[in-house]
């Protein structure tokens, strides 16, 4: 799955895997959440967690490509 040759890794190649990953996983939230957006939404709640998963992760991704610039250094 998403932690394959995690065992491996260590330390800061750890962390930098693991953010990676994270953002792999985000950024299919992301798309997720736009093709449904695109799609027409039924039920208004669903449109205000999608829109909320879209402005959330993309943050999230933002912190972590500056965190994996700052460890890579």
């Amino acid at each position: 799955g998403m932690f394959a040759g995690f065992n491996r890794l260590e330390g800061i190649e750890y962390e930098i895997a693991w953010l990676e990953s994270m953002i792999d996983h985000h950024d299919d939230a992301i798309h997720m959440s736009e093709r449904l957006l695109a799609r027409g939404v039924v039920h208004e709640e669903v449109g205000v967690l999608a829109q909320a998963i879209i402005d959330a992760q993309t943050a999230e991704i933002e912190l972590m490509e500056t965190m994996i610039a700052e460890l890579t250094q």
